[in-house]
């Protein structure tokens, strides 16, 4: 069996970028980068090669971090223990064949956003199924968040809540290439809720979920008028909610909020009886 110290050196790569000056050297950039080798996360324990180790030492180790899903892992499914929190500066290449499960999870988020206002999160080719709290998937505070490729499915709320698949707070998310489909919710926002943040759906596609109370695709509201989406390139077919089928406007100041070019709207449909595709309160009827 190798050495502790060498297996570690196989997960952990630090690389660090220097710039002369004179006849002294100072550090440009450093990244430190994990690599996802075992799809387990048993009893929550953060052990070498786990999904959770690898964001748990991106979260504390203090510079810019990568977490790399290794081919080792091709295939599998991480069934989440626990909820995953990121609370640091990450960029992570997951894979499409990998699954990251919330089943478990009775009642949780599946992935979390916190830490500082300031950080940035890149992901790439993260699916995300199974989450089953009063959203999927949670990004809060004002944090930037960038999906691409991502599918975020199969998440089932019990009650209502705001968001099966994402709930957006007071932060800024572009998905771009994704996939958010048969997400379910009594509440409003099958997909997607906004709260006061804003959205960007590029080249996506938003089908087949369900909100009882409004959006069955996006529900968004804003009080402040800080909230606004912006579509391109993107279709929503066969959502369905009781107002707006695709999309749900909420909010006094939201008349100028949304925004959709070269985008299609198919089967969508309501479950009462406000607004197949797109209802606006407060925005398409008398004031």
């Amino acid at each position: 069996m190798p050495a502790r110290s060498s297996v570690r050196s196989v997960l952990f790569t630090l690389v660090s970028l220097f710039t002369l000056v004179g006849s002294s050297a100072s550090v440009h950039a450093q990244v430190a980068q994990y690599r996802v080798q075992r799809p387990d996360d048993t009893a929550c324990a953060a052990d070498p090669g786990t999904l959770r180790w690898a964001i748990d030492s991106a979260n504390n180790d203090g510079v810019a971090s990568q977490v790399v899903f290794d081919a080792a892992i091709a295939g599998r499914t991480i069934l989440l223990e626990c909820p995953l929190v990121v609370e640091a500066s990450l960029d992570l290449f997951a894979s499409p064949s990998v699954v990251v499960d919330g089943s478990n999870l009775a009642g949780s988020t599946i992935l979390t956003f916190g830490g500082l206002p300031s950080q940035t999160h890149n992901f790439f080719d993260l699916r995300l199924q199974g989450g089953a709290d009063t959203q999927g998937v949670a990004i809060t505070l004002r944090h930037s968040v960038f999906l691409q490729r991502c599918q975020i499915a199969g998440n089932a709320l019990a009650a209502a809540g705001d968001g099966a698949g994402v709930h957006l707070e007071d932060g800024a998310l572009i998905l771009e290439g994704c996939r958010l489909s048969q997400n379910t919710n009594p509440g409003f926002g099958g997909a997607i809720f906004v709260d006061e943040g804003q959205l960007q759906v590029r080249r996506s596609t938003i089908e087949k979920n369900q909100a009882t109370l409004g959006g069955g695709g996006i529900a968004f509201a804003s009080a402040s008028g800080s909230s606004s989406v912006v579509i391109e390139a993107s279709t929503f077919a066969n959502n369905q909610a009781g107002q707006g089928g695709a999309i749900a406007i909420y909010g006094g100041n939201a008349a100028n909020a949304l925004r959709a070019v070269n985008s299609t709207f198919s089967s969508n449909g309501q479950i009462g009886a406000s607004g197949g595709a797109i209802y606006g309160e407060k925005v398409f009827g008398s004031r």
